[in-house]
């Protein structure tokens, strides 16, 4: 695979088709209940997970007054209900206070586990900094904010930037954006629509697409329901995958329907793992080199003489079939052995060897020389 313009996020090369970079996000799942985040904390960390994700909202910043009763937000909850509610009131309910974060932060940092937040605004930006995330992260509709998306970059920490409904030239307007501030770090993470997002709206393909337009990480921010189309999407080369967490996700509550339980975080840890081995190499002819002819053709098939043949008489078609092992001559290069002279007797079923046969150009012996 490509390397594509690697970055590291905490100690971890993300970008050059290795190991894929796994985040579990607190997100808005946690119910302002400190407790469980820190357990999926140390759930995340146990199963081996890269980082873990929160959100850090200030719902004033982020709604303007005139539109805090009016602004609306939709969600398909676990009951299949489509619910809406108001925007603003929802925000409150799942936003955990600075405080709160910041001891989750500490917490994280005494599992060796690293702790990166979204940010929705420039104040938001320098509390996950002052606190020491490993990164910022930019939802979807800031993708075209850019003063905000200036501000993170400046602040020197990996930028990922949710991609969302945004087009593929606003990606790329973003990715430019960026790339502006020497030494900027950015990954686009594909992030199809919907609470949860329909299949057919998913659109993995889009994963080399972006990465190959843009020469930067791409990974899957996932709210498709289970674990499939996160597992297709490091098969087809996620860079990274983010996926939310909760304690319960037949809650009818925003993101619970698409979250894995808490339970379920190791063996979804492990399967991508997995994944990652399984993906190996682009080329593997290297590998295929360390091995010898010998090791290769054991299954492959030989010529085998289908009747006892006599040393000076010449091999036709008739002569052979095909079986294993490959250690004779191979059934691609049966053309070549037609014509020759055989110049050791060779027994019904037992393999023909080149060293059977004089060279293509040898004069057979059983005929007078001119």
């Amino acid at each position: 695979m490509s390397n594509r313009n690697a970055i590291r996020i905490g100690n971890a090369e993300v970008g050059n088709g290795g190991a894929t970079f796994v985040v579990i996000e607190l997100g808005v799942t946690h119910g302002n209940d400190e407790e469980l985040a820190a357990t999926m904390i140390r759930e995340a960390k146990r199963a081996g997970a890269d980082a873990v994700k929160c959100e850090v909202i200030n719902p004033d910043r982020l709604v303007a007054a005139d539109y805090r009763d009016r602004l609306e937000y939709s969600y398909v909850a676990y009951s299949g209900k489509k619910v809406v509610e108001n925007y603003y009131n929802l925000i409150r309910q799942v936003t955990m206070p600075l405080e709160m974060l910041a001891r989750l932060k500490r917490y994280a940092d005494e599992l060796q586990m690293p702790f990166f937040g979204t940010a929705f605004d420039f104040e938001s930006v320098d509390f996950l900094k002052s606190i020491g995330s490993c990164a910022i992260k930019l939802a979807s509709p800031e993708i075209v904010q850019f003063p905000l998306l200036d501000h993170a970059v400046r602040s020197g920490l990996p930028v990922l930037l949710d991609s969302g409904k945004a087009t593929t030239v606003e990606i790329g307007a973003a990715v430019s954006r960026a790339r502006l501030q020497d030494g900027a770090a950015v990954v686009v993470m594909h992030n199809p629509s919907g609470y949860p997002a329909a299949d057919k709206d998913v659109h993995l393909r889009m994963i080399p697409t972006l990465q190959n337009a843009f020469d930067v990480p791409v990974g899957l921010s996932c709210h498709s329901r289970g674990s499939s189309v996160s597992f297709a999407a490091v098969g087809i080369g996620a860079d990274v995958i983010e996926k939310p967490v909760t304690d319960d996700n037949t809650q009818d509550g925003d993101e619970h329907i698409f979250s894995l339980n808490i339970g379920e975080i190791a063996p979804f840890v492990a399967t991508i793992r997995q994944l990652d081995l399984a993906k190996g190499m682009a080329n593997r002819d290297p590998e295929l080199a360390l091995e010898t002819d010998h090791q290769r053709n054991t299954y492959r098939q030989s010529l085998v003489a289908v009747r006892d043949m006599k040393a000076g008489n010449r091999i036709t078609r008739e002569d052979f079939r095909f079986a294993r092992p490959g250690w004779g001559i191979l059934a691609a290069d049966g053309e070549k052995a037609i014509g020759r002279t055989i110049i050791r007797s060779i027994r019904a079923d037992h393999t023909i060897h080149w060293q059977d046969l004089a060279p293509a150009d040898a004069v057979p012996s059983n005929k007078a020389k001119p």
